[in-house]
């Protein structure tokens, strides 16, 4: 068990409900000649890639980033439009590259929003790569299961050494109103929201061992275990993992693993 972009690659569940809302706010969205997009978070790219077609033709570049090397080497090993290059780089930096700011015209996001710790300095850095004209538009889950993952973990003594940063975390995002929260974000540096909702959704599979598979995938910490305790470590976060997961009878009388969450879903764009 550790981190496997090509695991991860394989998750589709989200597929469907992403595409159908990028349909739907893309058409908020005012599109220039030769745009030049950036992918945060990109992970494996399969999402990205899913999408791809919705943007316009003759788009100049789309940058695809992601703190994880080792994601950002899978993407770049896969078939894709030459106009399309993932590099190495965390959102959250302290240290923003001259090259990229006021580089790019559409900014998307989807299921990273959630595991950033550092809102406010990411929300500053996204400012900064936008134009003047620069769109956006994200979409992630309220709560950071994988951190929230790590920060269970943290509390059985063995694994509190390897999980110390996730001992307090909380995703910033998961309020009663999580919209009033994004908005006051956004307008410390100068971002309009367009549209913006939140929805209860699920992904559901007949076998648990692929839900469980979907967390390992991105099971970083893993690689910080010594190799005579993964076994033990392997065991504490499937069960931690379980406890996420309900069970239920689906219509055709087969039974179904779920992990319900809720969506939070935004268009907006640089005001000033």
């Amino acid at each position: 068990m550790s981190l496997s972009p090509h695991k991860f690659n394989k998750a589709t569940y989200h597929l469907k409900r992403v595409t159908e809302f990028a349909k739907q706010y893309f058409k908020l969205i005012k599109w220039k000649s030769n745009s030049r997009i950036l992918d945060i978070g990109c992970g494996p790219g399969h999402l990205l890639l899913q999408i791809e077609p919705l943007f316009p033709e003759d788009y100049a570049e789309i940058l695809c980033i992601d703190k994880l090397e080792e994601m950002v080497n899978y993407f770049n090993s896969q078939k894709r439009d030459p106009r399309i290059k993932a590099i190495p780089m965390d959102i959250q930096t302290t240290s923003l590259s001259n090259d990229l700011k006021g580089r790019f015209d559409f900014v998307f996001s989807c299921d990273s929003l959630m595991y950033w710790s550092n809102i406010r300095q990411s929300f500053r850095n996204i400012s900064q790569l936008m134009n003047e004209k620069g769109q956006l538009f994200f979409i992630w889950t309220k709560k950071g299961d994988v951190h929230d993952i790590y920060k269970a973990m943290n509390k059985i003594h063995k694994w509190a050494p390897y999980t110390s940063e996730f001992k307090n975390w909380t995703s910033y995002f998961d309020t009663e109103n999580p919209t009033k929260a994004l908005k006051t974000e956004f307008e410390r540096v100068g971002i309009e929201i367009l549209k913006s909702e939140t929805m209860k959704s699920s992904f559901e599979d007949e076998e648990r061992d692929n839900l469980t598979e979907l967390f390992e995938s991105l099971d970083y910490v893993s690689k910080r275990i010594p190799k005579s305790d993964l076994a033990e470590y392997k065991d504490d976060y499937r069960k931690i993992v379980d406890e996420k997961l309900t069970k239920e009878r689906s219509s055709d009388n087969k039974m179904k693993w779920i992990l319900p969450f809720e969506y939070i879903v935004v268009a907006a764009k640089k005001s000033c």
